[in-house]
């Protein structure tokens, strides 16, 4: 269910092949991620208010519009658009057929700076990124071909904050009890090499923008 394409930094800049542009624009349906898309909605935004697109001049790295929603509804794992990946999703890209820490093998070292042979291959994190985001597609992927999986920006799911299950499921989206905290997962830059890892996840600010949280979009194969 998941493409090969790198991360999305959620950061609006210039295009270049370093940080693509997002631009929010008026949705065709309804899309949380800003974009025009040629699909059949995978999310319905209700009780929107502002001016879509708004609030994003050139010469600033974010935007201060006045655009918000308080309702978003999902259509479900069977949707045809684009959409995030849930988080059950996103590790089972992550680990491709691997049960370790990452999917080169799990790292017995679990700080900032000293070098790390299980990360150093396949992402950047806080002992081999001196500055910040890098350019994708620099290290080594996975088995199936997914780029910065780990490390370089953190990367957004679609389920919201909570315990796992204590019984196996199939196919879970995550509670529904944690509104406007939805998980990141896979590392960043800054991170320490302990938070680089398929299993780490991060219950963020639903109001955190930063240059080193980003998403990766799915569509679920028909």
């Amino acid at each position: 269910r998941t493409g090969a394409q790198p991360p999305l930094p959620l950061r609006r800049r210039q295009p270049t092949q370093r940080h693509p542009t997002l631009r929010p624009s008026p949705p065709e349906g309804s899309s949380p991620c800003g974009f025009r898309i040629a699909a059949p909605d995978c999310y319905v935004l209700t009780d929107c208010t502002g001016t879509a697109g708004s609030g994003c001049p050139e010469d600033k790295s974010g935007c201060d519009g006045d655009y918000s929603c308080t309702g978003i509804t999902f259509a479900g794992l069977t949707c045809q658009g684009y959409r995030l990946p849930t988080e059950a999703e996103w590790e089972y890209a992550a680990r491709a057929g691997t049960t370790t820490g990452t999917y080169n093998g799990t790292s017995t070292l679990t700080g900032r700076t000293e070098p790390n042979p299980v990360l150093d291959p396949i992402a950047w994190w806080a002992g081999d990124s001196p500055s910040g985001v890098e350019p994708v597609k620099a290290k080594e992927p996975n088995d199936w071909g997914l780029y910065d999986i780990l490390g370089n920006v953190d990367q957004w799911v679609w389920d919201e904050y909570g315990q796992y299950p204590t019984s196996p499921v199939t196919d879970p989206t995550g509670p529904t009890d944690a509104p406007g905290r939805r998980i990141y997962r896979g590392g960043a830059w800054y991170a320490a090499a302990g938070s680089v890892r398929a299993a780490a996840r991060t219950p963020p600010d639903g109001n955190y923008r930063g240059a080193a949280l980003g998403f990766r979009l799915v569509i679920s194969k028909p």
